[in-house]
């Protein structure tokens, strides 16, 4: 199903300023900073694919990069003043 959201979970260590701030508002376009190196985005399969291609064309060898695709049966914690990016699909204590 293509209407199917996931929470995407992107985390990166990219020493060059320049593409740094590229990568992140690469970021932003799809979803909320959650800490200085670390994005929730809310995406459906077609989406994912998208940002991965889109990181693709920015990261190289040198940086690092994960994704991590949660499932909506994931339970998830947080702890902090950290903004919420919720839907009914998850559980945030």
């Amino acid at each position: 199903m293509e209407d199917v959201n996931f929470l995407v979970v992107i985390t990166y260590d990219i020493s060059d300023n320049k593409k740094r701030n590229k990568f992140s508002k690469l970021l932003l376009s799809y979803g909320v900073r959650v800490q200085k190196s670390v994005f929730e985005c809310r995406l459906n399969k077609k989406k994912i694919k998208n940002l991965i291609n889109d990181i693709e064309k920015i990261i190289d060898i040198e940086d690092y990069v994960r994704m991590y695709k949660i499932r909506s049966d994931s339970e998830i914690h947080i702890w902090g003043n950290i903004p919420l990016y919720e839907e009914e699909d998850f559980i945030f204590i």
